[in-house]
């Protein structure tokens, strides 16, 4: 047995302590990896920061020349004030679900029209942004459909290397 009184055991109960630190930071790593938000929800941010479709509209315009670009935010921005308005509707009715699946006394005829409610207004929003993206593709040349396509893909596929 060694003794941690003498030279080596002080050397040994120091080594070992920092090996039990590293290998928590390293644990709380992977936990926090592992249980800790997906990317999609990480995309979110802080509530009030920016919303995930404008982040993808950003990115797609970011991906233009100044030209397509400018051809681009002209036609989404027709219709920004029914995505906004829709947006804000789409968010209320999830919060409203999801207030409904916490609350103390469980209502299942009320909670299953929220959530109708909430699959209705998600349909309509994304009718009216899927409307707009066609309207800009349209105006755009197959180069710049091509980037906005490649801009709106899914996190996971645009840092994934070609084959």
């Amino acid at each position: 047995m060694v003794s941690f009184e003498t030279r080596t055991g002080k050397w040994l109960a120091l080594a070992l302590t920092a090996s039990l630190a590293v290998n928590l930071f390293l644990g709380g790593l992977f936990v926090g990896r592992w249980l800790g938000p997906s990317p999609v929800m990480a995309e979110r941010g802080p509530r009030g920061a920016e919303r995930p479709v404008q982040a993808m509209m950003n990115r797609m315009a970011a991906s233009l020349d100044a030209d397509d670009r400018a051809l681009f935010e002209a036609s989404m921005e027709r219709h920004r004030p029914r995505l906004t308005a829709l947006g804000n509707e789409l968010r209320e009715s999830r919060r409203r679900s999801i207030e409904m699946m916490g609350a103390e006394k469980f209502d299942r005829p009320a909670l299953d029209a929220a959530m109708t409610e909430l699959r209705e207004r998600n349909a309509e929003f994304q009718r009216t942004l899927h409307g707009a993206l066609i309207e800009a593709a349209a105006a755009l040349p197959p180069p710049a459909r091509q980037k906005i396509a490649a801009a709106g893909r899914p996190r996971s596929e645009r840092d994934r290397p070609p084959h």
